[in-house]
């Protein structure tokens, strides 16, 4: 099985599913991001997520960010998997590495191809 994606304006984007959206989000792959998820704060309020605490992230400029954790459910390789979900005031979601566990991204930006699958045998 494999999440396929694309490059648009030369950033590596796929579609996700989460309970709640009758529609896929487009999600950023930010190798650069620790968490699952982040979402921005409008979608998070379309999809009435549930509210589990706060918490900090750093972000890429190095800035401590306080933030506010909301609990999804993905469909992520066949199976629902449940997931925490950081909010952002900015206007891009992502995808982050701890989504990553076990599996393997594949980028060809020449090529317009993204593919994450997943890696059978951890080594």
């Amino acid at each position: 099985m494999e999440v396929k994606g694309r490059f648009v304006e030369g950033k590596p984007i796929i579609d996700i599913y989460l309970e709640g959206s009758e529609n896929p989000i487009d999600v950023l792959v930010d190798t650069g991001f620790n968490g699952e998820l982040m979402l921005t704060e409008d979608k998070i309020k379309d999809l009435s997520l549930p509210v589990i605490g706060d918490n900090e992230y750093m972000t890429a400029s190095g800035d401590v960010v306080p933030t506010t954790v909301y609990i999804g459910i993905i469909r992520w390789f066949g199976r629902k998997r449940k997931i925490s979900v950081l909010a952002t005031s900015g206007k891009t979601n992502l995808i982050g590495m701890e989504l990553m566990h076990f599996h393997r991204l594949e980028m060809f930006r020449s090529r317009d191809r993204l593919i994450i699958s997943k890696n059978e045998k951890p080594s």
